[in-house]
């Protein structure tokens, strides 16, 4: 901890001192009491004080928060547009997109980070040895608490020893928000610029540095926030970092209802934990986990002993052995049975010894996590066309314990059109023209249950059941034979939509197709398993105890848990595993038409100007956005040929707005 605190160098201001610091003059270095002269080296024991007289010209060139006249009643106007316009399109009949209904967490608030203000000038105050002592230089980051001191907003330790004032436009801003109960505010600065403050001072005037503010709270408070910064023309940008699985929500940027919100990544449901650990920490610990996770795939043995099944008769091209033996896996995992090496459940199950007199049924899905180009879609398809009589007969037989209508369809759900064209092509290729396919997507698509109970193969999107999810509409009216979710991550965090609409749908079979299981984190796959119904792994706090926890006491024996764990229900093969011949590169020069080339020759000149202007802009207000966007026209050219708009001062005034 710092030594005792010191007497500010301002504990007050005079009008002659203020002029001197607002004039550069003096310095205010303290007085030698036996010289009378001024000497520099007391000073450097002393920052400013967060005095209520000290001029903002302080900051005078620093100005963090961007002052447009009007812009505030623009963004309301701009907000009522984007509710106004795309709402019915995406969501036809649906429910506004509500936030406060969206996701409730369990017990408590739903908390939120809002947003960041980027580049706020701050001002060291107290004794300057001391602050420097608390400074950890291992760290990338510094993170301080932020509340308001008297006038101020301060930037403060975690044992509230104060640490920089903010600025006066910045503090009056904040202020704004001083009545919200939920408000939380934190700021960060890289360690490196405080030290660079500390070497670098030679005046009062010199110890400042930006720092970026982040606001959290209430996801219900959302708007309400968004409001009042907005009217003090503070406007929050994307963090660039400091949370990890904490939600995000700012205000200030338009909600398109259907679209889902990004999640800022960070260890844990706390302020900067992870700016809390050195650098070389999180890279061993990320290098740890890579580790951990390519010991696991390769401890995998569920790939053996796998027999090689053919499709149903509407496959019309052949399937190669590894997609043979992933249909064998599938067949397994649905009608079994299952074999006993890969079963979960004895009397007791294997990994939480919870016990039953009968086993549950460990039948229903899993997850087929091959890597990615290895043909997922095409044993998917496979798994469908084997399976067509029994989804038939399934789908007539009357269900006493729901109200939901049976659908012989398999629902496959996936996170774009792109991807669903990319199935419906393989479909036209794979398969012959047999079977009934219908898609459950965009303004005008059928609201007839009938239409959707009569198919063997229904599209949609993410998206689309999350958005569908609150008035209750046909796809949520249907129990399907089978549902399969394509890039499944998209649900790996339970708190999202996306989740939440996932697990609310009803079917017989569920599977998961991904070629990146484990992300980000071994809790990922908690989300699948939920999703698929494994007895003991759909609570989360199970999941969490018996395969996460485990991990901090042996890596090496939960590593062999985790793994007979992913067998039991996955099938995870590389390509190295399967010797696939190696990837051949070729490349095909063409020639450009007169045409083509005229246009590609004028926007290779126009973007060089436009880049060498860019480029001689001030580096502090300098947009690499533009720059960036020049450089892709000529790929774009390429792509489209004399199709593209050619590259104009007018579209770069377009890619502004």
């Amino acid at each position: 901890m710092g030594s005792t605190a010191q007497p500010y160098l301002f504990e007050t201001l005079n009008e002659s001192q203020e002029e001197n610091v607002q004039g550069g003059q003096n310095d205010l270095a303290s007085t030698d009491p036996t010289s009378g002269t001024m000497m520099w080296e007391s000073l450097w024991g002393n920052a400013i004080l967060p005095d209520l007289q000290i001029s903002s010209s302080f900051f005078e060139d620093v100005d963090p928060i961007i002052d447009f006249k009007g812009l505030g009643q623009s963004w309301g106007n701009i907000q009522e547009w984007a509710d106004r316009s795309f709402q019915q399109p995406l969501l036809e009949g649906a429910a506004p997109q509500d936030i406060e209904n969206e996701t409730i967490a369990a017990g408590g608030i739903r908390f939120c980070c809002y947003g960041m203000v980027p580049n706020v000038a701050v001002k060291l105050v107290g004794n300057m040895p001391d602050l420097q002592a608390r400074i950890n230089s291992s760290q990338v980051y510094q993170s301080f608490n932020v509340s308001k001191h008297s006038d101020y907003y301060m930037l403060k330790f975690s044992d509230s020893t104060l640490f920089a004032q903010v600025n006066k436009l910045a503090s009056h801003g904040l202020a704004a928000l001083q009545d919200i109960s939920s408000v939380e505010i934190k700021a960060f600065a890289e360690t490196k610029m405080i030290q660079r403050v500390f070497t670098r001072a030679k005046k009062p005037g010199e110890a400042t540095l930006k720092t970026h503010i982040i606001v959290y709270g209430s996801v219900d408070d959302a708007r309400l926030v968004g409001d009042k910064l907005c009217s003090e023309k503070i406007f929050l940008q994307d963090p660039d970092n400091g949370t990890h699985d904490i939600e995000y929500f700012n205000p200030h940027i338009l909600q398109f209802p259907g679209i889902e919100e990004p999640v800022l990544n960070n260890p844990e449901h706390g302020f900067f934990k992870e700016l809390s650990r050195p650098s070389k920490t999180l890279r061993k610990e990320r290098d740890t986990f890579d580790q951990t996770v390519s010991t696991i795939y390769q401890s995998l043995t569920r790939f053996r002993n796998l027999e090689r099944m053919q499709g149903g008769a509407q496959i019309i091209t052949p399937l190669l052995p590894h997609q043979e033996t992933a249909l064998h896996f599938m067949m397994q995992r649905e009608s079994g049975p299952v074999p006993p090496e890969f079963s979960l459940w004895t009397y007791r199950h294997k990994l939480t010894n919870a016990e039953a007199t009968e086993p549950p049924n460990e039948l229903g899905g899993g997850i087929l996590a091959d890597d990615m180009g290895m043909g997922k879609s095409l044993s998917t398809l496979a798994l469908i066309t084997t399976s067509l009589d029994e989804a038939v007969s399934w789908s007539q037989t009357v269900d006493t314990s729901t109200t939901k209508r049976r659908s012989r369809a398999t629902l496959v759900i996936v996170p774009s059109t792109l991807i669903m064209n990319s199935w419906l092509k393989e479909i036209d290729i794979r398969l012959d023209k047999s079977l009934a396919i219908a898609k459950y997507y965009g303004k005008g698509r059928n609201l007839d249950v009938q239409d959707y109970l009569d198919g063997d193969i229904v599209f949609t999107t993410y998206h689309t059941i999350a958005a569908s999810m609150k008035n209750g509409s046909v796809i949520f009216q249907i129990k399907w034979f089978r549902i399969i979710l394509d890039e499944v991550h998209m649900i790996r965090r339970r708190e999202t939509s996306l989740y939440q609409a996932a697990i609310q749908l009803s079917a017989r079979f569920r599977w998961c197709l991904t070629g990146t299981p484990i992300q980000n984190h071994l809790e990922d796959i908690g989300s699948l398993l939920a999703f698929l119904r494994v007895s003991q792994f759909e609570n989360k706090a199970v999941f969490r105890n018996h395969i996460i926890v485990p991990f901090a006491e042996d890596i090496s024996s939960a590593s062999k848990r985790f793994a007979f764990l992913l067998d039991c229900v996955c099938l995870r093969r590389s390509q190295e595993l399967l010797h696939l011949p190696q990837i051949t590169e070729r490349y095909h020069y063409i020639t450009l038409s007169e045409e083509e080339r005229r246009q590609y020759d004028h926007t290779l000149v126009t973007m060089a100007n436009f880049i060498k202007a860019k480029s001689s802009q001030n580096p502090d207000r300098r947009d690499p956005f533009g720059i960036f966007q020049a450089q892709l026209q000529l790929r774009l050219l390429c792509n489209h040929g004399t199709f593209q708009r050619p590259f104009t001062k007018r579209s770069q005034r377009d890619w502004k707005i």
